[in-house]
């Protein structure tokens, strides 16, 4: 079925090719010059696109479908309740749309989002030094609060934990302040390695169009649509070797 349509494809392509011949029907004629007008002004726009604003735009396309998304998915939840079969389909975009906003802000405003997170990263991992100063001059139990998960790890594991087992104050928080440094760290290594292949696909679909409309405008300036019908008929030419 693929291989016929694109030997269909083609085959439309080398009738276009075919100029006056083709074109000798009046109706053809102007269905064609209708194409070949407003894809050339439909590629003119593409070309002089700012990649950074389309970009942008591509961001709060998926914030807007996320946030609309959450909207479905709490209404649905609400008026069709746990037999609700959209569920699966909304929670897929909701997750998909955060995703695509959060990579594009993550990996072009790095800095910017950075520094958001950087404050509440920085209370997280001086939490149980704060904690060790309010035990130290207050009097409260919160260290030993702080620790009291540690005292379920199995021996095996616990072993390996070093100064965990350590009396002193100021020891066990600095070992616990150290503990969640390294647990921020590996997410933020984690953070790259699940975001940078979203955004980059991001990226690459917004850009391919503005790409492609200035590679075809610079081969055929006048009438993109035949640059644009040459590119299809090489890429279906290619595809046709493979099937």
């Amino acid at each position: 079925m693929l291989k016929f349509c694109l030997q269909l494809l083609l085959t439309l392509i080398s009738a276009y090719w075919a100029g006056k011949t083709f074109r000798e029907n009046e109706r053809i004629d102007r269905f064609v010059t209708n194409l070949e007008i407003g894809y050339t002004a439909i590629n003119k726009k593409i070309k002089t696109a700012n990649e950074h604003d389309a970009l942008m735009k591509v961001k709060k396309f998926y914030g807007w479908s996320c946030i609309i998304g959450l909207i479905l998915f709490f209404a649905s939840s609400w008026l069709l309740g746990n037999h609700n079969m959209l569920m699966p389909t909304i929670s897929m975009i909701v997750l998909f749309s955060f995703a695509g906003w959060f990579s594009i802000k993550w990996c072009t405003n790095h800095k910017k989002t950075i520094r958001e997170i950087l404050p509440t990263a920085l209370k997280i991992v001086l939490s149980p030094i704060g904690a060790a100063l309010l035990d130290k001059f207050f009097g409260t139990k919160l260290i030993s609060s702080l620790t009291l998960p540690f005292q379920d790890i199995p021996q095996p594991i616990y072993s390996f934990i070093p100064h965990i087992n350590l009396n002193g104050l100021a020891e066990i928080s600095i070992s616990m302040s150290i503990f969640l440094l390294a647990g921020m760290l590996l997410y933020y290594v984690l953070t790259w390695i699940m975001l940078a292949p979203i955004a980059f696909a991001s990226i690459a679909l917004t850009l391919a169009p503005i790409k492609l409309a200035r590679f075809i405008d610079k081969i055929t300036p006048n009438n993109a649509f035949a640059g644009l019908t040459f590119i299809i008929a090489l890429i279906a030419s290619i595809a046709l070797i493979y099937l």
